[in-house]
């Protein structure tokens, strides 16, 4: 006979892995790869899928329906770690949608410190098949992400059919690139007037380049992307620019955003006014970062203060004003923390070097 003290307790997973595309349909298609995205497991998950932090609602108002919501705790769903990612399946749609959103909310909260949360019990709202129309936005007033569908030009579509029915909501660029603007308001909800037209050109370019580093996540696409560009960075083009789908079935010939191959040209800068245009205009930061890190301090400048420093060297050593002074013995050095002498120590340098009544 078995009792129940003797049996253990299974502890609930911490951790749910969905999939999606990599990094929308036309670059699956290509690459024959899909992600696997690695969120936090709500355990109070309701179908939709609606959770804590953020609720998929799936009406589509150009065609008057809902559509059926997708249940993540369903058994079989949950053996195959999510629906294998369809064009033709809302549910996938609904899946992908709510694994990318919380899958940069929560590098968000983990790297800033912050919680993403509305007042009260609101959440962000996704709606996947919103409306017609070869668009994606955030409305601040209804706290919600709509994703547009449209029909792919018929030409120069590449891996797409002509005519294609295209979804928005199946590009994890895009839905980062949104959601981005989600907690952006969130934190900073005055940006949404612009005082100025770096305002919103600030909104887009820091909602492009989160949606880009997030490419990084993904180990396995990183590792083929650098290989196949001959480790080369700047070759890798499938990393380092967004929405290639979108940007190919709307006949820009391209990605809608890249973050190579542009000069910087302050005069051009100075003429540019619309937000996603003028916000491009930082995409060059990325480069600089890389240049930066090829920099290094010459020998004996920098690094060997910062190793004594960290070693635990006396306040004597190093060249800083306040080693410098605690070397002459002036009081100064005792706000220093490095080899930082004790209170009565202090109080006899005082009088030592200011004399007595001062």
């Amino acid at each position: 006979m078995l009792f129940s003290q003797n049996v253990p307790g299974i502890r609930p997973p911490d951790r749910r892995v969905l999939r999606a595309f990599a990094f929308d349909p036309m670059t699956s298609r290509l690459s024959g790869q899909f992600l696997s995205i690695n969120i936090p497991f709500e355990h109070d998950l309701e179908p939709g899928p609606n959770g804590d932090l953020v609720q998929v609602v799936d009406y589509d108002a150009t065609r008057d329906c809902w559509y059926q919501p997708i249940d993540l705790d369903d058994p079989p769903v949950l053996a195959q770690q999510g629906l294998r990612p369809s064009e033709s399946d809302p549910r996938s749609h609904q899946q992908i949608v709510y694994a990318v959103s919380m899958s940069v909310i929560e590098r968000f909260q983990r790297f800033t410190g912050r919680r993403f949360r509305w007042r009260g019990d609101e959440r962000l709202r996704l709606v996947p098949h919103a409306f017609y129309g070869r668009n994606a936005y955030f409305d601040p007033k209804r706290r919600a992400v709509f994703f547009g569908y449209y029909r792919a030009d018929e030409t120069d579509t590449e891996a797409n059919l002509p005519r294609q029915l295209m979804f928005t909501c199946l590009s994890i660029d895009i839905i980062a690139h949104e959601v981005t603007h989600a907690i952006v308001h969130r934190v900073r909800p005055l940006f949404t007037i612009a005082t100025n037209r770096d305002v919103f050109a600030y909104h887009e370019a820091f909602a492009d380049l989160v949606a880009m580093f997030h490419h990084f996540l993904f180990r396995d696409i990183v590792e083929t992307a650098v290989a196949g560009a001959r480790s080369e960075l700047g070759d890798a083009t499938a990393l380092l620019s967004l929405a290639h789908e979108f940007g190919k079935s709307t006949g820009r010939g391209g990605p809608l955003r890249s973050f190579v191959g542009s000069e910087p040209d302050p005069e051009l800068f100075r003429r540019t006014k619309e937000p996603h245009q003028r916000g491009a205009k930082l995409h060059d930061a990325p480069d600089a970062t890389r240049s930066a890190a090829r920099v290094r301090p010459r020998p004996g400048r920098e690094w060997p203060a910062r190793r004594a420093s960290r070693h635990g060297a006396g306040a004597g050593s190093g060249t800083g004003p306040r080693r410098r002074a605690a070397r002459a013995g002036c009081p100064a050095a005792c706000g220093s923390r490095v080899g930082r002498p004790s209170g009565s120590a202090r109080r006899r340098a005082r009088s030592r070097a200011c004399g007595p009544g001062r």
